[in-house]
């Protein structure tokens, strides 16, 4: 799957949340896939059910964003505390339990790694464990957990192939114009 493009999903959905964990491989380097995840203010834009996203806090690794879901007529606003490893590859997260969110619990990671045989790719480790607050209906909760699981590898796909694309095109670009 994963040399096919396809990502490797496995999700346990339970009465109020789930976990999950996703493995998917990259046509970019670490370094452009790290710039779309950490582009939190682009994610209603980028992430499909994201409405908002707004930094609120930042101090070194220390990174605090708001998020607001909307999915259908519901609409979910929490707040995530991120714990970003750069060296490590990583970046773990839990609800910023100082703020109140409408989830009960938040907590996973992201982590980015040179592909083992491709020099131009990454492989990318997302895992998320989440519990809603209070009655949400089946099917929301269905949408969430199988669709975001999807949606939370896939985004990162699209948008980060699409910038290293752009990348890799401008220095030839650059030389053409130079020779003109």
């Amino acid at each position: 799957k994963l040399a096919e493009g396809e990502a490797i999903l496995s999700a346990v959905e339970g009465e109020r949340g789930g976990r999950a964990m996703a493995v998917q491989d990259i046509k970019a380097s670490p370094e452009t896939v790290w710039n779309r995840i950490l582009a939190f203010r682009d994610y209603p834009e980028m992430v499909k059910y994201v409405a908002e996203c707004e930094p609120y806090a930042e101090e070194g690794n220390d990174l605090r964003v708001r998020f607001v879901l909307k999915v259908l007529t519901f609409r979910y606003e929490y707040y995530i505390r991120h714990d970003y490893q750069p060296e490590e590859g990583y970046m773990s997260w839990t609800l910023d339990y100082a703020r109140e969110s409408d989830l009960d619990d938040s907590v996973g990671y992201w982590a980015v790694m040179p592909h083992p045989e491709a020099s131009d790719m990454s492989r990318v480790y997302y895992a998320i464990d989440m519990r809603t607050r209070g009655w949400m209906p089946g099917f929301l909760r269905s949408i969430i957990a199988r669709q975001g699981l999807v949606d939370a590898t896939s985004w990162v796909k699209h948008e980060a192939e699409a910038l290293q694309k752009t990348q890799n095109e401008t220095p030839s670009r650059k030389a053409s114009a130079q020779l003109d």
